[in-house]
C-alpha cells in the first residue's frame, strides 16, 4: 500500500509539473546564408548551443522534454537543398534527452502542445508564440536574424512547390513573394532561355537546385 501511494504521489507530481518543448529550425539548430545564393538560400550552420543547453538542463532536473516542429516527417530521400540534419539525427548525434519528436505538418503547434501537457515552449515564430500564449502556455520567443528566417521559409516554400509537394497553408504567403516562381498566377523572373541554360548536373545555389528537382519530378510524372 505504501508503494502504491508513493507511485500515485509521483504520478500526481509529474502531472502537475507538466512538460517542456522546443521548436526545431532556428531554435535547436541554426542556419547561415548560402554563399552561392545568399539572397534566396540558406544552409545548415550548427546546433543552437544556448537552447540545447537549456533542453539538457530541464531534462537533468527530471522534466519531460519534447521537440515539436512544424515540419512534416520525411518519408523518402532528402531533398538536395535540405542540408540540415533531421530532428531524429540531431537527437541521436548529440544524445539529446528528448522523450519524443512531434510534427505538425505546417499547422500551428498549440493544439499539439496542449495534448502533450506542455507548460512552456521555445520557438522562433511569433505566430506560434501568440497561439501558444492564447492556449495558456508560457512561450519564449527565440531571438535571431529575422531576414535570415524569412529567407529560409521562402526557400522551403519555393523548393517544396517546385518539387511538387503541397505547401502548408501558412507557408503559401512566401510563394507570392518569391521572385523565382513558375507562372501560375505568381511572379516569373526567369526566362525560358535561362531555365534551359541551367546545368542540372551541376546546379548553383538553392534556386537552381530546386528548379532541377522540380524538372526531374515532372519528367517522372510525364
Amino acid at each position: 500500500m505504501k508503494l502504491l501511494l508513493e507511485n500515485w504521489n509521483k504520478f500526481l507530481n509529474e502531472e502537475k509539473k507538466g512538460a517542456y518543448s522546443f521548436d526545431y529550425d532556428e531554435t535547436l539548430i541554426k542556419y547561415k546564408p548560402d554563399p552561392e545564393d545568399p539572397q534566396f538560400s540558406v544552409l545548415y550552420d550548427k546546433p543552437h548551443e544556448e537552447n540545447i543547453a537549456k533542453l539538457r538542463e530541464l531534462a537533468a532536473a527530471g522534466e519531460t522534454v519534447y521537440i515539436v516542429t512544424s515540419r512534416s516527417k520525411r518519408t523518402g530521400d532528402k531533398f538536395p537543398w535540405d542540408t540540415a540534419p533531421d530532428p531524429e539525427d540531431l537527437v541521436a548525434d548529440l544524445n539529446l534527452p528528448v522523450k519524443s519528436i512531434h510534427y505538425t505538418n505546417g499547422n500551428l503547434k498549440a493544439e499539439t502542445l496542449l495534448s502533450l501537457g506542455v507548460i512552456e515552449h521555445w520557438d522562433d515564430d511569433e505566430d506560434e508564440i501568440a497561439a501558444a500564449q492564447e492556449a495558456g502556455i508560457k512561450a519564449n520567443l527565440v531571438s535571431g536574424d529575422v531576414e535570415l528566417r524569412e529567407t529560409m521559409l521562402s526557400m522551403w516554400a519555393y523548393c517544396l512547390h517546385e518539387g511538387g509537394v503541397e505547401v502548408a497553408p501558412k507557408m503559401k504567403k512566401y510563394l507570392d513573394k518569391h521572385p523565382y516562381m513558375e507562372p501560375d498566377g505568381l511572379q516569373e523572373k526567369w526566362s525560358e532561355k535561362y531555365k534551359r541554360s541551367i546545368d542540372c548536373n551541376n546546379p548553383k545555389g538553392f534556386s537552381q537546385k530546386a528548379h532541377c528537382a522540380g524538372r526531374k519530378k515532372r519528367k517522372k510524372t510525364n
